[in-house]
């Protein structure tokens, strides 16, 4: 980031819990759909030991005939009792490091749209609050060009700077080298295809349940402003969702 060949890299993290007994998938995100139903839920079962589950905010797109729609979201402030939501919603708005971040994501479905797009607008600047964060939020929404479709989008949106960084090609590079953790279908799209409709979502605040392991991902984007702390902090409130489950938050 110093040298300026990257301007932003979202690193993850795994986190792995170990239980006494199996761990059912379906259970777990009954339990996260009670706690939080703001978000996106999944749950695909692989095979009897094997399956992947979690709760996104985050929609990559969703095509209804050849009317497409976008999310982007990044930034992000934890709420805590203590201090009133109008006041974390202000300093959010007020942070340049995370407008910063933000803005590089509306930049980059920008482009994307301008391409793939006979037509598009822009929503409103606003916030979504989940659970236990906040995030700064901008919908699009466009008419798809003839011949563009699911795939089509799929190549050009994904992956986005919120999972991936900036500039995107730069930054998938520096994660592929210096990651310590293999992803595997974290961050990844996830959802449905059909000839009329299809969503696909982005598969973070995600994890795995293996037998009686459950493993939990989580990514933080480092910027030049970053503070470790609040970045690792950050990381900790994105599986909160699972931990606070498990009688502990760590």
């Amino acid at each position: 980031i110093k040298s300026d060949a990257i301007k932003k890299a979202v690193l993850a993290r795994k986190t792995t819990y170990v239980f006494e007994s199996s761990v059912s998938p379906f259970m777990l995100l009954h339990h996260i759909q009670q706690d939080d139903n703001r978000v996106y839920n999944f749950c695909i079962k692989r095979n009897p030991t094997f399956s992947f589950i979690g709760g996104t905010p985050e929609r990559l797109f969703e095509i209804t005939d050849n009317r497409i729609e976008s999310d982007a979201i990044a930034g992000t402030r934890f709420k805590t009792p203590k201090i009133p939501i109008s006041t974390i919603k202000k300093e959010l708005k007020l942070s340049q490091k995370d407008q910063t971040e933000h803005q590089w994501v509306v930049d980059f479905i920008q482009t994307c749209f301008s391409s793939l797009c006979a037509s598009f607008n822009q929503g409103a600047h606003s916030i979504i609050e989940v659970k236990y964060l906040l995030h700064l939020f901008v919908p699009f929404c466009g008419i798809l060009k003839r011949n563009n479709d699911w795939l089509t989008c799929l190549k050009k949106l994904h992956p986005t700077p919120a999972v991936a960084g900036s500039p995107k090609l730069a930054a998938s590079a520096h994660i592929m080298r210096h990651e310590s953790i293999d992803r595997g279908w974290y961050a990844g799209p996830i959802g449905f295809i059909s000839t009329k409709h299809t969503m696909l979502l982005v598969a973070i605040r995600s994890g795995t349940v293996i037998n009686n392991t459950v493993n939990l991902y989580s990514g933080a984007g480092i910027v030049k402003d970053s503070d470790p702390i609040s970045e690792w902090n950050e990381l900790n409130a994105k599986i909160n969702l699972f931990t606070q489950l498990f009688g502990g938050r760590k």
